[in-house]
């Protein structure tokens, strides 16, 4: 709108002095090349000997010209906090369904529709597993599934994932997979590289205490039926709650459905995480207090990099975002359903907290693991020819260059997605990098590799992956941020280690981010 008024005000007639221009030269080969601004400014003066009127007239163009930029620019400010405040205030309602009509019935697969998170009330499940019947009467399940009737009940138990904290904080940072087991500030000290404490494997069976010492947190989780298979009689129809979507079936997937226990001691903080599957979570003892985050708000976090063992979950010392989310009570008794890639902040209440999950992986998930994490890109040419660490870098560099140019098709997204995968991903560990890393290739090597028809087949088929993802899913911030992984995921194999991933991007990420295949 500010640009009509702006057309309109070139349309009037100008103010100031109508005179005669007698110096602007008549034929115009005589200007031989472009004139300055200040030239054509000279050539026009009036006869008169005043400047005042055709100079304000200008300056009044101009200033009318960057007035409504500035308008227009304000506008459209407007309108994004207004939307923003929209958004934020959407997410402050968090769905609560009394299923108490429906004699406590649902079906999962219409709840997961929509992909909106959803708390369940008054379910079968309070029946079947939170009151439970036997010769001696009913117990109720607040007294039942608290940390020390399980230990009771399950005299013979197995092991669970054990994370113990002492005098540093309640927050939990997982890790998982090869970087020790413990959270990120104990008193074991960081380890060379990622800053996880040594000491891995720490896996101690539950001891259930009902008053731990002060400062002592614990977390602990595990397979319900690993820990304690009798645990499995009193979740019945458990089954139902794992989910297989329609439109999975080509992906042909055939995953058992696995209930996982969850204990914490009172106060106990999960970290900020995501995870990529439909995650039913009932609550079992005690209370919850969970934050949610809808996976637009991705870029407001720095997340751990994809080979980092704390993945998914926001870097230590990183603060939640303060708006964009809806903070909920979860009671015992009640079911919430978390979407893939919604990121949840959770804290158990001073009873501590009890819980259940069953997980059905999502769409998204098992065709990014099945068509490109686990397609084994590494067994054919031209990777298969990659003897060297140069010639592996050369490789990665160029199958990620035709990835981000063939799903990213404008060179701008390209750059500014790949600078803020190293802004909030990498940088943070930068403290780790040698002084003296180097790119091992250069771009002219990885122009050669970009040019190889096989390279071209293997970057298509990806590509078409996360534009499938992108459509299908509907959700475009789950596709970024599994191509985030992909990078990473890639640039690792070149390495052989995922170790100095991020010293890697942030020397050389702009060898694959400028390139552009002809």
């Amino acid at each position: 709108m500010c640009f009509f008024f702006y057309i309109r005000h070139l349309s009037r007639p100008q103010y100031g002095k109508v005179s005669t221009l007698s110096h602007v030269p008549s034929d115009s080969t005589k200007l031989s090349k472009p004139a300055k601004i200040s030239e054509l400014l000279r050539a026009g003066q009036p006869e008169e000997s005043s400047l005042d009127g055709p100079k304000r007239d200008f300056y009044d163009q101009v200033r009318a010209f960057l007035g409504a930029i500035v308008l227009f620019g304000a506008v459209l400010a407007a309108i994004a906090a207004a939307g923003a405040e929209v958004i934020r205030g959407r997410m402050q309602e968090l769905k609560v369904i009394d299923l108490r009509p429906q004699n406590g019935q649902f079906n999962p697969l219409d709840i997961t529709k929509k992909s909106k998170p959803v708390i369940l009330s008054h379910s079968w499940i309070n029946d079947t597993w939170m009151i439970r019947g036997d010769n001696s009467g009913s117990k109720k399940a607040a007294f039942f599934w608290s940390p020390s009737q399980i230990k009771a009940r399950c005299t013979q138990r197995g092991a669970l994932n054990h994370y113990y904290q002492q005098n540093a904080g309640n927050t939990f940072v997982m890790f998982r997979g090869g970087g020790g087991d413990e959270a990120m500030g104990s008193s074991k000290g960081p380890s060379k590289g990622w800053g996880v404490p040594r000491g891995g494997g720490r896996w101690l069976k539950l001891e259930g205490e009902a008053n731990p010492p002060s400062g002592v947190y614990r977390y602990l989780y595990g397979p319900a039926e690993a820990f304690c298979h009798r645990l499995i009689e009193d979740i019945p129809g458990f089954e139902d709650l794992f989910i297989v979507e329609k439109r999975a079936g080509e992906l042909n997937v055939n995953i058992k459905p696995t209930p996982t226990l969850w204990m914490s001691s009172a106060n106990v903080t999960a970290q900020l995480h995501y995870d990529p599957s439909h995650n039913f979570h009932v609550l079992l003892h005690g209370s919850k207090q969970l934050t949610l985050y809808p996976p637009s708000m991705w870029r407001s976090m720095k997340l751990y990099p994809s080979v980092h063992p704390a993945h998914r979950q926001l870097q230590k010392g990183e603060a939640a975002p303060l708006k964009g989310g809806m903070t909920f009570t979860l009671e015992a008794g009640q079911v919430l359903y978390i979407p893939p890639y919604w990121f949840h902040l959770i804290s158990a209440g001073t009873e501590g907290g009890v819980s259940m999950t069953v997980i059905s992986p999502s769409y998204e998930e098992m065709l990014f693991s099945g068509y490109v994490l686990n397609h084994r890109f590494d067994l054919s040419p031209p990777f298969s020819e990659a003897n060297t660490l140069q010639e592996r870098l050369t490789c990665a560099f160029g199958l990620i260059a035709l990835v981000l140019e063939k799903f990213l098709d404008n060179l701008y997204l390209r750059r500014n997605f790949v600078s803020f995968l190293k802004s909030h991903r990498h940088v943070p560990f930068s403290r780790h990098c040698r002084e003296d890393i180097e790119c091992y290739t250069n771009p002219e090597h990885v122009k050669k590799v970009m040019d190889d028809y096989r390279l071209q087949m293997v970057a298509g088929r990806v590509a078409a992956v996360f534009t499938d993802i992108r459509h299908k899913g509907g959700d475009r911030e789950s596709s970024e941020l599994l191509l985030s992984d992909y990078i990473e995921q890639v640039i690792s194999w070149g390495l052989q280690g995922g170790q100095e991933v991020p010293c890697v991007i942030i020397s050389c990420s702009h060898i694959f981010t400028h390139l552009q295949h002809p």
